[in-house]
């Protein structure tokens, strides 16, 4: 993404009509024109969890920020990849990983995934009202 987007424009650029999500917007033009994706199936096959697949976590807030009721069923298997990285070289270095990226942090967020919604509103709202 670094290299397609300018540098004062996030995941999310709410002024472009066509794209505002523009993490979306990138991995998809990977996915179809980058030399080393992966081929397309002939069918859809979302249902075949045993086979190799993205998620995409589309309900907020995001696993990054805390955990919700739908992404929560993910949660092992996130941490399984996001340690394989790191212990394979693959992490960002200095970036420090968000507490919900943590394993012991589970209990935590299993606990407060089903306020998880409410939780990230009152903070976008805190956030909108700070700003003014």
């Amino acid at each position: 993404m670094l290299k397609v987007l300018p540098s004062d424009v996030g995941i999310v650029q709410d002024s472009s009509i066509a794209y505002f999500q523009t993490d979306e917007s990138v991995l998809n033009s990977l996915l179809l024109f980058a030399e080393d994706a992966p081929d397309f199936p002939a069918r859809y096959m979302a249902d075949k969890l045993n086979l190799p697949h993205f998620v995409h976590f589309a309900y907020n807030p995001k696993p990054w920020i805390m955990w919700n009721n739908r992404s929560l069923k993910y949660f092992d298997k996130t941490m399984d990849i996001i340690e394989w990285a790191y212990n394979n070289g693959l992490g960002v270095d200095g970036v420090p990983l968000p507490p919900s990226f943590k394993r012991k942090n589970k209990f935590i967020y299993t606990a407060l995934s089903p306020l998880a919604r409410y939780i990230y509103k009152a903070l976008k709202l805190k956030r909108k009202y700070l700003k003014k």
